[in-house]
């Protein structure tokens, strides 16, 4: 048995786009480009890999698995729905026209077995992937996503102002920061000034 394709440098994909449908109708062809543009080069951290971001943050579980999900989405009729799991489509259901053409669930392991070590055992046996946010139910937005919840996530801690929580904030701002610098991304808002002196300390000092 020839093991699934985890890396391919030949694969280039590009979603696509205009009025044409490639699916039989658009809310299969939404999905079917959503997860091209989160393996698009101009997107994804490391496409080969089927890496949206995150270092291990997958689209679709291998190769395989991938031209396997956009063939079912090709082939989805209008009362019918899709099940991903993990990166991997293991089912057409007949649903109604009403009902969600695609339902998706990585990751998933019971509580007894729910650690990173049982997590990355089963991944690589080609059983499970790492979906991230919103890199395994394709809807990935760029950096733009990340930063917003880090960044009120990160300011709100250094509002409050212990001084452990403002030197963590500090560290989630400085990683924004080199995220935003490999992006390109620019913030569009002025950043407020520290509300308080140790905010203004940690952010100083740790720099």
């Amino acid at each position: 048995m020839t093991a699934p394709t985890r890396i391919d440098t030949t694969r280039v994909i590009h979603p696509p786009k205009g009025d044409k449908l490639s699916c039989k109708s658009w809310l299969t062809e939404a999905p079917y480009r959503m997860i091209q543009h989160n393996l698009d080069p101009g997107v994804a951290e490391n496409p080969a890999e089927l890496v949206v971001y995150g270092g291990i943050g997958r689209a679709a579980r291998n190769w395989e698995c991938f031209d396997a999900i956009l063939k079912a989405l090709r082939e989805l009729n209008d009362d019918e729905t899709l099940l991903v799991q993990s990166g991997k489509p293991v089912g057409v259901f007949r649903t109604h026209v009403d009902a969600p053409r695609v339902l998706i669930a990585n990751s998933n392991l019971v509580p007894a077995w729910a650690n990173w070590e049982h997590f990355h055992e089963l991944d690589k046996k080609g059983l499970m992937m790492y979906g991230q946010m919103t890199a395994g139910s394709w809807i990935y937005i760029g950096s733009q996503g990340i930063i917003q919840g880090t960044y009120e996530t990160s300011w709100k801690w250094a509002d409050r102002a212990t001084a452990a929580a403002s030197r963590a904030a500090g560290s989630l701002l400085r990683a924004l920061a080199a995220w935003a610098a490999r992006s390109r991304w620019r913030p569009a808002w002025p950043v407020p000034a520290a509300s308080t002196s140790s905010a203004s300390k940690a952010a100083s000092t740790s720099a």
